[in-house]
């Protein structure tokens, strides 16, 4: 097995992936609620900013022999324990539940019948010797100067108890 991040965008493209064996596409799902948590939930986007045709996506995959692995990740700022950043865990756990909810009841069934989701990433940091703060998971004492950031203690409890757990997936 192997995969790529992203999705092909043209026969042209899945061609190159079945000569170069890539048989695996990631991709992210959203936008979620944008802009708080009274607004619909929308997992229809893919893409840096979800503008792409996710549903569409996944069943040319399908047709074409590429497995999709769903990528759930990043807060709405409105839900962003650090004001403002979509890197960090969210204030309110249960938006992120209804969010994880909302993907693997679209996606798990037909006519998608994705089996694959990754739940965030790169939530370590000092933990496995990087960083003291992970590039996509941020906590207190983050700061965009990496050289000023303080060291986020509690990085992999919060990832396993504000994100992993209650993310589980439940396939219906």
């Amino acid at each position: 097995m192997m995969g790529t991040n992203g999705w092909p965008g043209s026969a042209d493209d899945i061609e190159m992936w079945r000569k170069m064996g890539i048989s695996w596409g990631r991709g992210s799902v959203g936008p979620g609620q944008t802009d708080g948590p009274t607004d619909p939930m929308r997992v229809d986007g893919t893409g840096n900013r979800y503008d792409s045709d996710l549903p569409a996506v996944v069943l040319r995959n399908n047709r074409n022999g590429i497995r999709s692995l769903l990528f759930l990740g990043y807060m709405p700022t409105w839900n962003a324990s650090l004001p403002g950043d979509s890197k960090s865990a969210p204030f309110d756990v249960r938006a992120w539940q209804h969010y994880v909810d909302a993907v693997v009841r679209k996606y798990c069934g037909p006519p998608y019948g994705v089996r694959h989701f990754q739940i965030w990433n790169e939530a370590a940091c000092r933990l496995l010797g990087g960083l003291p703060q992970a590039t996509f998971w941020h906590g207190p004492n983050f700061n965009t100067d990496e050289h000023r950031s303080g060291p986020y203690e509690r990085a992999m409890q919060d990832y396993v108890e504000r994100i992993h757990i209650p993310g589980r997936l439940r396939y219906p």
